[in-house]
């Protein structure tokens, strides 16, 4: 049923997230593993998409990453610049790894992991850049492993960056653009609400902004939705039912350990479980979280899928606009 690439990758995904976890309960620096756990799923979300070209991106997320946090966690102490960097960092991401040609997330894990420190400014300025590092730290592990699978799987490792930043590119530029304001919407919208963890709108907006077009999107909404649903009764039950950290920490890389296995057959049932490990890393940090955190998750993953759905149709309105013009200028000339 599975090939033995795929499942070595799910037992190194499982591996780059539990070295974290392991780490931080071990010096009781739980937020250490956390942040670490949510910097090593850049493994399981950028490494088996492109193969050849795996490598190149890679290097070119880790360097993003390094780059992207430190900064993320400075506009916290700012809320208002940190939804402005939002939607800045949202566009450059987005046109980079387009413009190289790269299949698979885009700026999506990226954006959520920069969102979620952007949004951290409850927490003193040196603590959440100590946050940063923490997923600096889980990028470094991503990036490391990316190099020891394909070693030991015998597949050679090639560094192939050929960014393409075409002036006249119209619809890569376009479409970046679009992703940038949806995304800015949907931060803006969820800080506005003063909602616990608001990052989750620009989540669920970016998810749906990966669309090709309206129906493609609307599929990713639909799947999304429902894998969110029931993604948070199983993490109501989680939190329900088991206390031990130890416990959780298993439950999240077996978890993970899943979603390496099926994240590139089915998005829907990959997304299911990307839910309950997001919300069980949180259970770690803060032991004593309401059952609440569920609900404001539902409710953004909701509203933000609705505001990157907007996002596609207006996309695809400029474009039929775009063709619309270039047909009448056809004509005249």
């Amino acid at each position: 049923m599975f090939s033995k690439a795929s499942l070595a990758h799910a037992g190194f995904g499982m591996l780059n997230i539990a070295i974290p976890l392991i780490i931080g309960m071990t010096i009781h620096n739980y937020w250490l593993g956390v942040m670490g756990a949510f910097g090593s799923l850049i493994f399981m979300y950028y490494v088996p998409v492109n193969r050849e070209r795996t490598f190149t991106q890679m290097v070119l997320v880790t360097g993003i990453s390094i780059v992207s946090f430190p900064i993320s966690a400075l506009s916290s102490s700012v809320p208002w610049i940190s939804v402005l960097w939002i939607g800045l960092l949202a566009y450059l991401i987005q046109y980079t790894l387009t413009s190289g040609k790269f299949i698979g997330p885009g700026a999506f894990f990226l954006m959520m992991i920069n969102g979620m420190i952007a949004s951290l400014n409850r927490f003193p300025l040196h603590f959440t850049l100590m946050l940063a590092i923490y997923a600096i730290i889980g990028t470094l592990l991503s990036f490391l492993f990316s190099i020891i699978e394909p070693k030991l799987m015998g597949q050679p490792l090639s560094m192939q960056l050929n960014l393409t930043f075409e002036s006249d590119n119209l619809q890569i530029a376009v479409k970046s653009l679009v992703y940038a304001i949806f995304a800015f919407i949907a931060y803006f919208i969820g800080y506005s609400l003063h909602l616990p963890n608001y990052y989750w709108f620009l989540v669920g907006a970016i998810s749906v902004l990966q669309g090709e077009n309206f129906v493609h999107a609307r599929k990713r909404q639909f799947d999304y939705v429902i894998a969110a649903i029931v993604g948070c009764l199983f993490a109501w039950v989680v939190y329900e039912v088991v206390g031990n950290p130890i416990i959780l920490a298993i439950i999240a890389i077996l978890l993970l350990g899943v979603i390496c296995l099926t994240i590139n057959r089915n998005y829907m049932i990959g997304n299911f479980f990307t839910t309950p490990i997001a919300l069980i890393l949180f259970k770690l940090a803060l032991p004593h979280i309401s059952n609440s955190l569920i609900e404001f998750r539902l409710l953004a993953i909701v509203v933000g899928t609705t505001i990157g759905l907007l996002g596609i149709i207006y996309f695809d309105h400029l474009m039929k606009k775009q063709k619309t013009f270039d047909f009448k200028d056809y004509e005249i000339n």
